[in-house]
């Protein structure tokens, strides 16, 4: 079995990217929710034990996650 890759600072910066363009591309047909809801599960993963810019990962990508809900 593969090993799940850790992310890293990197991970935490492209938040405000990739999140959003998830986001979008959800909206836009409903055949892929769970493909997208797997990609939102995977990023959280990725970034649960990074620390960065005074957040922990967990949390940058909750604050994230909740801007993008609230648009």
């Amino acid at each position: 079995m593969p090993s799940k890759s850790k992310g890293g600072p990197d991970t935490i910066a492209s938040l405000r990217s990739v999140i959003p363009s998830i986001f979008d591309a959800a909206q836009r047909s409903a055949t892929g929710h769970r493909k997208h809801a797997v990609a939102l599960h995977t990023l959280q993963t990725k970034c649960h034990d990074v620390d960065a810019e005074g957040l922990t990962g967990e949390d940058a990508f909750n604050k994230e996650f909740i801007r993008n809900l609230n648009k």
